[in-house]
Parts: structure tokens; sequence; C-alpha cells
């Protein structure tokens, strides 16, 4: 395993809890939305970055007990609670990278990826592997975080940090690259892959107070959060204070925060 894809399943396996609990719930809401098009009864679909298995839950359902989903991620702690939450005979969990999934060529009819293409290392390379594994004529479903000035949910803790001052660590490119029609195309070119078409969506998140949202995102004072605290040091409070003054801003009048989502629909290029 390469240092990248250490480093992102010791993030997961600590994070894995955190996100499961809450925001994991929601992000799954989109799912019906990739899928809504095609009849899966009976097709063997892959899962890439399955997480615990709700987005492979729902795509279980259609392709019903004749279908299988092959239901692939990076994490171990993931693919327990994925077992552990919806352990169906018609899904297959696999432990494998996005570049790496392990399966035949042309194993499965279509694939979905909930949420994972921007994390992955390469999405090129990903795409890459994701074609070998689709046979020809089938498609890839794809969410995607979409734009940041729409995304009042995952910008909150840089927000934070900018109205009080303090550094906190920055992934090697934003998550929101991959956030606009023309980035998904460009990462596309040359895999086999051509973006067929796209719409934007919107997950929310509700939250009665803003000490709620802080606590979903890590960002209380008795939160131990293993990724921002260490790197914030003795301005953990203050960072924690400023996050909660920026939620309930932007929870006024709304009583949500949200993530703003492009989906997209891959076909043969």
């Amino acid at each position: 395993m390469d240092e990248a894809h250490a480093e992102a399943e010791a993030f997961w396996e600590s994070f894995a809890s955190r996100y499961n609990d809450r925001p994991g719930r929601r992000t799954v809401e989109v799912v019906p939305a990739l899928i809504a098009d095609l009849d899966l009864a009976g097709a063997i679909v892959l899962d890439l970055a399955c997480g615990i298995g709700r987005g492979s839950r729902i795509v279980a359902d259609a392709v019903g007990e004749d279908g299988l989903v092959v239901a692939v991620d990076l994490t171990p702690a993931m693919l327990a609670q994925a077992r552990d939450e919806n352990d169906l005979p018609n899904i297959d969990y696999v432990q494998g990278s996005a570049e790496a999934t392990g399966l035949a060529d042309g194993a499965v009819d279509h694939a979905v990826c909930n949420l994972g293409l921007m994390l992955f290392p390469s999405a090129p390379a990903a795409l890459r592997e994701l074609r070998r594994v689709v046979r020809p004529g089938g498609s890839l479903r794809v969410g995607v975080w979409g734009r940041a000035e729409d995304s009042s949910m995952m910008t909150l803790a840089q927000a934070a940090a900018e109205r009080v001052g303090v550094s906190l660590p920055q992934p090697p490119r934003s998550n929101f690259y991959l956030g606009s029609p023309e980035a998904l195309e460009a990462a596309a070119e040359g895999t086999g892959w051509r973006l067929h078409r796209s719409q934007r969506s919107e997950v929310r998140f509700p939250y009665a107070t803003a000490q709620e949202a802080c606590a979903d995102l890590g960002l209380t004072p008795d939160d131990a959060n293993p990724r921002l605290r260490p790197a914030v040091g003795d301005d953990w409070d203050a960072l924690c204070a400023a996050a909660e003054a920026v939620a309930a801003e932007r929870l006024e009048g709304r009583g949500f925060l949200r993530l703003d989502m492009l989906l997209g629909v891959f076909g043969d290029a």
C-alpha cells in the first residue's frame, strides 16, 4: 500500500464512527437519484467507496435477489460496520482501492461511486479502473462535492478558522475540485468514459442548535478530534467558539446546513 492510500485508510479508520453516526446518514440520500433511470433487476453493480454500505443497501434493493452488489472500500473499519449494518445475501463486501478493486475485466454491469471520486489520490486512475471492470455499454454514476460557496456544512470549520486566525490542515487539493461538469469531463479524458449528463443536487443537514452542528463536525471543546485538534493546539477552544458562532449564523432562518453536490452519469467514450 502506498503512502497516499495508507494515510487515507488511517484517516477513515479514525473518522468512521463520527461520519457514520450523523453526516453519513444524510449523504446517502442522493443514491436513488443516481440510479433512478436504470432498470437494475438482476444486474451486478459495483459500489465503490461503499463506506458502511448504506448506499449499497439501496442498490441491493434495486438489483433484487437475482442481482449482486459488489461493495468495495479501502477501510476495514468501514467494511466491518457495513457487514454488521447491511448484511444481505446480495451484497458482497470487498476490501480494495479505487485504482485496484481486484475485480475481473467487465465483471459488473454498472458502477456507482457516491462521494468518493474527489477524495481518491487520482480521479483519472480510478476512472480507468472503473472502465476496466464495467462491461462495454455499462454506466458509471458518481456524486461529488459541488460548489464550496453553496456548501455551508463542509466549509464551516475553515470559515471558523479564518475568523480566529488559525491554520487547519488542508488536503493536497480542495475536495470541491471536481464540482463542475467541466472538471468531471476533464478528469475522464483518456479514461474510456464520457460524461453524458450531470445535474445539481443538495444534501441538507438539519440541526436544532449550532452546538448540535458543531458536535457532528467534531468542533466542541471536549472533542478529541484527531485530525484538527493537534494542529490547532492552544487555539482549540477559540476555534470551537468561532465554529458555534458561524454555525448559528448559517442556521438562522433555515434550520439546516447543506452540501452542494454534482451528480454525473458516464458512459462509453
